[in-house]
């Protein structure tokens, strides 16, 4: 499925009733989070394809604290593993956490291109991870990403298997 059509989805909210499930209304999921979980697997082999071609946000926790939030307007599977490997970049800094001996996790929220960057700075400006310094210093949280915050917060966390597409 397109990554455009993430935000777009329909859910349909179930309310529990004297023991009776009914669906009353519709709802546009604009998030689904996944789970943390480690970049790769124990064979070396990547945990987190769902996130090819996908919209989205991401935060790279190291031993358990975040470090560094980021997000992808197109393919977040290779700006996320990027991370991960060892590469240079002419005229922009590289933040890479390959090679090291801590236990890194990886916390994925797929969701339209827009809210991926809007929800990318309302996070970094909230948590402030480590590796993330300089971005977004003179950045103050508004109303519109107070809300943005406030949805992303209400969103159930999910596994891979429970995406609908």
């Amino acid at each position: 499925m397109p990554p455009a059509i993430v935000g777009q989805m329909e859910m349909k909210i179930m309310y529990k009733t004297d023991n009776i499930m009914k669906r009353t209304r519709k709802t546009r999921r604009k998030f689904y989070r996944l789970r943390a979980r480690a970049p790769y697997n124990a064979k070396g082999q990547t945990n987190l394809r769902v996130t090819w071609q996908q919209s989205g946000v991401y935060k790279i926790f190291e031993n358990g604290k975040i470090v560094y939030i980021g997000y992808s307007g197109s393919n977040l599977y290779k700006t996320m593993y990027r991370h991960f490997q060892e590469w240079n970049h002419r005229g922009q800094p590289v933040i890479t956490y390959a090679g090291k001996k801590k236990t890194y996790k990886v916390q994925v929220t797929l969701c339209s291109p827009g809210r991926a960057q809007a929800l990318e700075r309302a996070l970094i400006v909230r948590l402030k991870p480590r590796d993330n310094p300089n971005k977004y210093t003179n950045y103050t949280i508004t109303f519109k990403d107070k809300e943005l915050l406030n949805d992303w917060e209400q969103e159930i966390t999910i596994k891979e298997e429970d995406l609908p597409f």
